[in-house]
């Protein structure tokens, strides 16, 4: 928004210093239409200006808008992270994740102790999330806790207040742990792409774009336990 803002504000600027200079010009084709000059100059500034506060509006409305969303995001990461946290003090190590769609499940997984996807805690795991509630966008309403939703073939995601799905990334300074699913068996990388030493968890924000691997461009709106600088 801030760059179609800019954008048309230079227009506005080009074209109104152009008619300017080519009003003070001494021809008399030129001179004559000074008046027309004029209100074609008035008309392009106060475009110009309608549409920066029409940027200025809708900025500060989605801002608005998305202020109790961007609360109750930073809120569930935390206490995700609490349960990633435990996880891997009882492990000594983590999953893989890149922050893909796979790794949505891959954090249910450590959350909810759920490896073979059954909705239910595995024998010998534990559900390091107790308020993991399961939902479905069909549910006449929607429970209070962490909210999960079913992907399909045994897969569930963590759901954020947009409706996406709360990511994970391993850190670079962990033990990677093989998947517990032999389904998903693969040779990993020896470290992880994460920001954080040990897991990063984003939510990709109100538009749904982004790796969460910094803050530029699409991942501008991202929330994460990530703090760049």
């Amino acid at each position: 928004a801030l760059d179609a803002l800019l954008n048309m504000l230079y227009f506005g600027a080009f074209i109104a210093i152009n008619l300017a200079v080519m009003n003070l010009l001494p021809i008399p084709a030129l001179d004559g239409g000074r008046v027309v000059g004029l209100l074609i100059t008035t008309a392009v500034v106060v475009i110009a200006i309608l549409a920066a506060l029409g940027s200025i509006v809708w900025v500060a409305w989605g801002t608005f808008a998305n202020k109790k969303e961007y609360a109750r995001a930073q809120v569930e990461i935390g206490i995700i992270a609490e349960c990633v946290e435990a996880y891997f003090t009882d492990n000594d190590e983590l999953p893989w994740g890149d922050g893909d769609e796979d790794s949505a499940n891959t954090l249910y997984q450590i959350i909810s102790g759920d490896f073979d996807g059954d909705g239910e805690t595995d024998a010998g795991e534990i559900r390091y999330c107790k308020d993991l509630q399961f939902y479905s966008a069909s549910s006449a309403d929607k429970p209070n806790g962490i909210l999960c939703e079913k992907l399909g073939r045994g897969k569930y995601a963590i759901i954020d207040p947009w409706g996406g799905y709360y990511r994970y990334i391993v850190g670079h300074d962990v033990t990677i742990s093989s998947p517990k699913d032999s389904k998903r068996q693969k040779k990993l990388p020896d470290e992880g792409p994460g920001f954080n030493t040990k897991f990063d968890i984003f939510s990709q924000g109100p538009d749904a774009e982004g790796d969460g691997l910094d803050n530029e461009d699409e991942n501008a709106d991202n929330i994460s336990n990530c703090t760049f600088s």
